[in-house]
């Protein structure tokens, strides 16, 4: 189910961006009008689209899952600001040059 709707998002993504298209091409709507149709599908129908597309049942996995990726995410940043710590003072032994 939530499959279906991230697909029926991305075809309805690729109607407005075909019908955009065809409008630019025919000469339809002049800069002013364009210009505001671009700022309503960037900050209206864009935003709402994400919005519906993260829309699901809650399950007990997820919680887990989010918590698994927190986890890793923590560890991969404390051991790359260890590695760059190591290796920054290795090659700078005396401090930071600029």
């Amino acid at each position: 189910m939530a499959f279906q709707n991230m697909v029926n998002m991305q075809l309805m993504m690729f109607l407005l961006v075909g019908i955009g298209f065809f409008v630019r091409k025919k000469g339809i709507i002049g800069g002013t009008a364009r210009k505001e149709l671009v700022n309503f599908c960037l900050y209206i129908t864009l935003p709402f689209n994400i919005f519906h597309s993260f829309r699901m049942d809650w399950d007990s996995g997820m919680l887990t899952a989010f918590l698994e990726v927190l986890l890793l995410s923590i560890g991969y940043n404390v051991i790359s600001i260890f590695i760059s710590f190591l290796f920054y003072h290795r090659r700078n032994p005396g401090g930071r040059s600029r």
